[in-house]
């Protein structure tokens, strides 16, 4: 059986960002023979409600959108087989020569990706083709049950890529026994890391752009992927007026703590302090909705991309002596 002329592609709407319209046009542009199916947020849940019906409470329960976007990947492609491709991705050319004969191909991260979440290669699960009922997608579905049963690590961040994301795809690949998994290295995929300015070259129309494409083109490459990891942007407006006026918290502008995320709640801040001033578990919050049970150390804060005035880190006021004394902040010490 061969892959099947399918591209999949999820959003939360039919009306996807304007910034990714290009990259759509592309895949189809390259495969015009091809089927292209763009699932929404509720397109994707009747499909669980139908095809997996003992999966739905789980498919629910997941308390992130990101868990339940990874999730149905893996459904739609064991039932109907194709190629899922996250809309970040650019297609430079057409992909079929890659699919030729195979039954299951994945790519992998970039090292530097890999390194950063200690592995020593980590699968993505941002590009997939398969044949229907693929053992390997039989492989993720199972594990991926069985983490939802257990505790998630405790950085929220983590547990996503944990119970939904690429680590849970490079742990069912340590233990299915599919002979016929072709993993692809990330030059051919994934060519550049999260970041790196090519990236932004290469979303552009400049001559620039043009040169880039033909060179990784020669090198083998057929499609990149931009990272833009749009689960962990927001994507409601920021209220947050007078931004050093939220009591009982101080405001660090333009910085951020990465990872252990007890709940997303919104991007209302006056709502936000609320929320985070009832959980004893948490010590502070960023303006992209997060609230967190553990916020590093001062010197190890990151920043954020582009940030706005208003746009930043809240850590609870009666927290900020011991905070300002070098250490990090965790919900047990509180």
């Amino acid at each position: 059986m061969k892959i099947p002329k399918i591209l999949h592609q999820t959003w939360k709407t039919s009306s996807i960002p304007k910034h990714w319209e290009r990259f759509q046009s592309e895949w189809i542009d390259f495969h015009p023979d091809w089927e292209y199916r763009l699932w929404t947020d509720e397109d994707n849940r009747r499909f669980i409600e139908k095809e997996y019906p003992d999966f739905l409470e789980l498919y629910d329960s997941y308390p992130y959108n990101i868990q339940r976007a990874d999730a149905i990947r893996y459904f739609i492609l064991h039932k109907l087989g194709g190629v899922y491709v996250d809309l970040d991705y650019q297609c430079i050319q057409n992909i079929e020569k890659l699919l030729n004969d195979k039954t299951c191909v994945v790519g992998l991260e970039p090292n530097a990706h890999s390194l950063e979440q200690g592995l020593d290669k980590m699968l993505c699960n941002a590009f997939m083709a398969v044949t229907p009922d693929h053992s390997f997608m039989c492989s993720i579905i199972e594990l991926m049950k069985k983490r939802i049963r257990d505790s998630y690590p405790p950085d929220g961040g983590r547990g996503i890529l944990w119970s939904t994301g690429p680590i849970l795809l490079t742990d069912a690949f340590k233990f299915t026994c599919a002979a016929d998994l072709e993993l692809l290295p990330s030059s051919v995929l994934s060519p550049f890391c999260s970041g790196d300015s090519e990236l932004a070259e290469l979303s552009s129309c400049s001559k620039r752009s043009v040169e880039l494409r033909e060179i990784l083109i020669k090198d083998g490459c057929f499609a990149v992927h931009h990272w833009h990891n749009s689960w962990s942007k927001p994507s409601e407006e920021l209220k947050n007026s007078m931004p050093n006026e939220i009591s009982g918290y101080i405001f660090i502008p333009g910085k951020d703590s990465p990872g252990f995320d007890l709940k997303d709640g919104g991007r209302d801040v006056a709502s936000l302090a609320q929320q985070c001033s009832l959980m004893d578990r948490a010590v502070g919050f960023n303006t992209d909705g997060y609230i967190k049970s553990k916020i590093s150390a001062l010197k190890f804060l990151s920043r954020m991309s582009n940030p706005n005035g208003n746009e930043g880190l809240y850590i609870k006021r009666n927290l900020m002596d011991q905070y300002l004394s070098g250490e990090s902040l965790e919900s047990i010490k509180v």
